[in-house]
């Protein structure tokens, strides 16, 4: 405590003085940027696997064909194409995509 605080008092209840520094807590939300979103991009030579391409696995698969991805083993229970994406399958092999289907059951 010292002199022009006695002098001047605010509202601070805790007060440090470090060589002569005057000290009080201060909370603030802190201002994060977040990090620019960098563009995903898969290599036309690496071969990618997806395991259980029935659900949401084959939209995340055309997602990736777009970026880049031209090679994609897909492993499901019975390696069969569902009729639901028999097209969509065809239309990304006719655009130069390699699709492997392999059984894990």
């Amino acid at each position: 405590y010292s002199v022009v605080d006695a002098l001047h008092p605010t509202a601070e209840q805790v007060v440090a003085f470090r060589g002569g520094d005057r000290y009080v807590p201060r909370l603030r939300q802190p201002v994060i940027s977040p990090p620019p979103i960098a563009e995903t991009v898969f290599r036309e030579t690496a071969t990618y696997l997806v395991t259980g391409f029935r659900g949401i696995a084959f939209p995340f698969v055309e997602w990736m064909v777009r970026r880049g991805a031209r090679n994609i083993a897909l492993v499901s229970r019975s390696a069969d194409v569902p009729s639901s994406v028999e097209a969509r399958f065809a239309a990304l092999e006719a655009h130069g995509c390699r699709l492997r289907l392999f059984a894990a059951d």
